[in-house]
């Protein structure tokens, strides 16, 4: 009897001490990961700027000067110089990610500087240039940062199990993006920027079928329902096939994977959703954690995972793209605008090199415009460069507001067998994207010739082409110097 109740004391003894240990290794353990957590959200904190040293280094985006100096157009004035550098016709001069080798280096590749958010200017990064998969030819972008918070699904309905909660077509995430707090918000987009996003339509298919746009790992194709579609949304998030493409600058692997990084807008966020749908639980959704790893969370989750938003821009909408001042990566767009037109109004004239062009134009944006150009093409312009006509000369034509005449010059090489195009431009310092009108082709005379512009006199005529009013008059048979018609074809040599 007493041995038996030595036996149990001793028992209860030696549980004591294992649950101690075990208290003891929590407690432990949840201190380390608290501190390693605290200094991560301190490391991606936006006043600071050393990085620490520590055991976990490895597993930490080694952010080096060039990528904090990527970020020092986005202030809080968002105002930047509007001087245009290197245009090139469309996405001309953009490129495509390089494929990653190694896992454990940044995503690289082209930027593209588009709307806005909280006062600062917005990153994405270029994923596909010449994108035909969404049901149109456009850029296809990814967001450089975690920009919103935001719940997968705000309310869950428990009740129903056939209610599947982790649908992205009645994801809380689609509607915030394509709404009000995103989209529709004044001060993320302009209108012209929000008129060039794409409608963006692709179809479900299986992960890794024969439609597959990349091949991800058979585990991940797994877990997950097929390629999640999208029916005209305009913002969205990526699949899992889309943030394990290769072709788009992202690694395959679902452990450390630091091209998936992004810059975080606020300090909480530790990932960012994916709009794929998660086969063994209904309540769960896809994210892309701090390391890149591919994890899921609660889809009413709001503590760790942040909203990266995608988009596609219509080709047919970019006029140009042009590099930022000081990088060789780093783009802004100029876009259609539909509520500016010019075009000719009569005979265009030529004197040499100078050309002269009565104008008009048209639309509720002209009192935006602050630029009028000319652009000298090798082949017809088209939408979206379908041609892929090459950029010959970008020119400044000058303006005489009471002639309604535009003046510019041609280079010294010209070729004759180009063509030329007239455009008004609004250049914007205080937006991240330029305006302008459709290109309109210029059909210049074989020889020189002057016709009469609106409020021309004889007088202005003759100080053009340096001779005097009684040569003009003589050469022309103008009985009465006071009376000339636009128009009219004026004989100056």
């Amino acid at each position: 009897m007493i041995r038996t109740l030595l036996n149990r004391i001793l028992s209860i003894i030696i549980l004591c001490f294992f649950l101690s240990g075990i208290y003891y290794y929590g407690l432990v353990s949840y201190y380390d990961n608290n501190v390693f957590i605290s200094e991560v959200r301190s490391l991606f904190s936006s006043d600071n700027t050393e990085y620490y040293s520590n055991s976990y280094e490895s597993y930490i985006p080694d952010l080096d000067d060039y990528y904090r100096d990527k970020y020092k157009y986005l202030s809080d004035s968002r105002t930047i110089e509007n001087t245009k550098y290197n245009i090139g016709l469309c996405t001309s001069l953009i490129s495509n990610p390089v494929e990653p080798s190694e896992e454990d280096k940044g995503w690289e590749g082209c930027y593209v500087v588009f709307g806005s958010y909280d006062n600062r200017f917005v990153t994405y990064r270029v994923l596909d240039k010449n994108c035909v998969k969404f049901g149109g030819n456009t850029l296809f972008l990814d967001c450089d940062n975690v920009l919103l918070q935001g719940k997968f699904r705000e309310d869950l309905n428990r009740k129903s199990p056939d209610d599947i909660q982790n649908l992205w077509s009645g994801s809380d995430i689609r509607k915030k993006l394509n709404g009000e707090e995103f989209l529709y918000n004044e001060e993320c987009f302009t209108d012209v920027e929000r008129e060039s996003i794409f409608e963006s339509l692709i179809d479900s298919h299986e992960l890794n079928g024969p439609e597959c746009d990349d091949l991800i790992d058979s585990l991940t194709a797994f877990q997950f329902k097929n390629y999640t579609p999208l029916n005209g949304d305009k913002i969205f998030c990526l699949d899992v096939e889309d943030a394990y493409n290769s072709k788009y600058g992202y690694s395959d692997s679902r452990d450390l994977n630091l091209n998936h990084h992004k810059e975080y807008m606020y300090s909480d966020a530790r990932g960012w959703w994916v709009r794929s749908t998660y086969k063994s639980d209904p309540l769960s959704a896809a994210t892309i954690n701090l390391y890149g790893n591919l994890y899921i969370n609660p889809v009413n989750d709001d503590l760790w995972p942040g909203i990266s938003p995608a988009l596609n821009i219509d080709r047919e909408k970019i006029i140009f793209s042009s590099y930022y001042d000081g990088f060789s990566n780093v783009f802004k767009l100029t876009l259609l605008d539909e509520n500016i037109n010019i075009s000719a109004t009569g005979n265009i004239s030529k004197y040499g090199r100078k050309v002269f062009v009565p104008y008009k134009t048209i639309g509720t944006d002209c009192n935006l415009i602050n630029r009028f150009s000319v652009i000298i093409l090798d082949k017809p312009y088209t939408p979206g460069n379908t041609n892929e006509a090459k950029l010959v000369d970008y020119l400044e034509a000058f303006s005489d507001k009471d002639a309604r005449c535009l003046t510019f010059e041609l280079p010294e090489d010209y070729d004759g067998n180009l063509y030329i195009y007239l455009l008004a431009e609004k250049r914007h310092s205080s937006a991240s994207s330029d305006y302008a009108s459709n290109p309109y082709l210029l059909e210049l005379p074989d020889e020189d010739v002057y016709y009469v512009m609106h409020g021309d006199t004889l007088w202005k005529i003759s100080k053009k082409f340096e001779v005097d009013v009684k040569t003009l008059t003589d050469k022309n048979d103008i009985e009465d110097p006071n009376l000339i018609l636009p128009g009219q074809e004026i004989i100056y040599k």
